[in-house]
């Protein structure tokens, strides 16, 4: 499909193509007609194999995966890029029709983690199956 017209005014190729040749950095060229970015939310999904629950609440989730979104917010003016966490929420799949978002602490949910990934202590000890020449 043939463009019929171009994406950008003349104007504003012609700066970015100016400042391309000086040998400015894409950050530099990227922010040409915007105000830089100052918040961001990143998101991940985790697995649970076992129930559930996040620090003191006692509420209990089921197993299952859960995806978990993070808001940033830019630390300024620093010589370098870095950002502090401001929020934390985790999307709890519908039950009954009604899904929700809650709020956690990621400490929190690292430590339900880390709970749910221990191997599962049932009292039974496992010896070494190595075989010893005499």
């Amino acid at each position: 499909m043939p463009r019929t017209r171009n994406p950008y005014p003349p104007e504003f190729r012609e700066q970015i193509v100016a400042l391309a040749r000086t040998g400015r950095g894409i950050e530099d060229l990227a922010r040409i007609g915007s105000a830089p970015m100052t918040e961001r939310t990143t998101r991940k999904t985790v697995t649970f194999c076992n129930p559930f629950s996040l620090g003191a609440d006692p509420e209990v989730f089921p197993a299952g995966h859960y995806v978990v979104e993070t808001d940033e917010e830019l630390l300024e003016p620093l010589s370098f890029t870095a950002y502090r966490r401001v929020a934390t929420i985790m999307n709890i799949p519908p039950r009954a029709g009604v899904s929700r978002a809650l709020t956690i602490d990621l400490d929190d949910l690292d430590a339900a983690l880390s709970h749910d990934h221990e191997p599962a202590k049932t009292g039974v000890v496992q010896s070494d199956q190595s075989s010893q020449s005499k």
